[in-house]
């Protein structure tokens, strides 16, 4: 029974593939994809990699930041800051995850990619809830709300009281 287990348990670990890449192949791989693929590909192997080795999966957040800025790839330098902000928020480093959140965050409001600047504007939220700056945490979680709102065509009015605590209210349409 326990030999089943371990038996078991190998062939999971196996079936996994190299859970830690070498760059030189990485490298390799990516050279056959166009330029905004290869971003993806190595965001793609960061996330797969941000819990059990966040060296690395810095590593290659960094090199699909830096093939987005030499290629002037905008959308994906913008998925290349999410993705350094998320392992640097797994490593537990806030001040470098909202830095790269905002870095996002201006890019997408450039682009105006009102899903994206709602997905940013929440992660940021959730970054200052995190450090207990709840005040600029609202703020965020208010221009998420109101990014999500206007990119999905809502029609209801969202007020926002400005006596502490601040509440967020939806106000329905008129028919």
């Amino acid at each position: 029974s326990l030999f089943l287990l371990l038996a078991f348990f190998f062939v999971i670990c196996s079936a996994k593939g190299n859970v830690n890449p070498n760059l030189d192949s990485i490298k390799q791989e990516i050279s056959t994809l166009s330029d905004s693929a290869g971003v993806y590909r190595l965001i793609s192997l960061s996330d797969e990699l941000k819990y059990s080795n966040t060296h690395k999966a810095l590593e290659l957040a960094f090199l699909a930041l830096e093939i987005s800025i030499q290629n002037n790839l905008d959308y994906e330098l913008g998925i290349s800051h999410q993705g350094i902000a998320e392992i640097y928020r797994v490593r537990a480093l806030y001040e470098k995850a909202l830095e790269n959140h905002l870095a996002a965050l201006e890019i997408f409001t450039t682009l105006k990619d009102s899903a994206k600047i709602a997905e940013c504007s929440n992660e940021a939220g959730n970054i200052l809830m995190q450090t207990q700056n709840y005040s600029q945490a609202s703020v965020y979680f208010l221009r998420a709300l109101l990014s999500n709102r206007i990119g999905t065509g809502c029609q209801q009015k969202i007020d926002v009281t400005s006596e502490p605590p601040q509440r967020l209210h939806l106000v329905p349409s008129p028919p």
